[in-house]
């Protein structure tokens, strides 16, 4: 699966766009997306809600700041339960900065993030998940971008301990991305590529 951004009233949105049905399904708050995990040693591919919540009551978080990834009670979510999510690009809610935005540079992409468990009103367990973001390095990208993983270090990530997964993030691969509204248009000036 390949999962992009949908826009919405937080900075990102993971939306899911099926290569084998050529169509995109968007994906909000609370729906349902791949991702990948570290789960009894190995590595699985498994269905999660988008959006984690810290107790029951509270609002669904959907996007985490990647300075705060090692604070406070994150911390023992970030220590064992990170995850990566596919990704073919982003959308954010800054209309003013366009978007959605695509990756221009070939092979898969995978944000880094947090997964927990939540328990339903019915009493079940759902994984569920939010993403990692940073401020952009180019001005022009919205104030708020998932955090990558080079494609090169992704299984080796989730094995990693939590001071090292950090780290890590500090040599993600960066990625040039484009305005889709910006291609349909024509050219992008250099300045609005990253």
């Amino acid at each position: 699966m390949i999962l992009s951004f949908l826009q919405s009233r937080l900075p990102a949105w993971p939306v899911q766009d099926p290569v084998t049905a050529g169509r995109t399904s968007e994906i909000a708050a609370g729906q349902q997306a791949q991702i990948l995990v570290l789960w009894g040693g190995e590595v699985r591919n498994e269905r999660a809600l988008f959006g984690r919540r810290d107790a029951p009551q509270d609002p669904l978080i959907t996007s985490e700041r990647r300075e705060r990834a090692w604070q406070g009670a994150q911390t023992a979510v970030w220590e064992t339960q990170r995850c990566l999510v596919p990704i073919a690009g982003f959308r954010s809610a800054d209309a003013a900065r366009g978007g959605p935005w695509i990756c221009e540079d070939p092979g898969p992409l995978f944000a880094a993030g947090l997964r927990s468990s939540m328990q339903t009103q019915e009493g079940f367990h759902l994984s569920c998940f939010s993403l990692l973001t940073e401020a952009p390095a180019v001005p022009a990208l919205p104030d708020e971008v998932p955090v990558l993983i080079g494609a090169d270090d992704v299984i080796e990530w989730l094995y990693l301990d939590g001071q090292d997964a950090l780290r890590r993030l500090d040599v993600a691969q960066q990625r040039r991305f484009v305005s889709v509204d910006a291609l349909l248009r024509g050219p992008l000036p250099p300045e609005r590529m990253h």
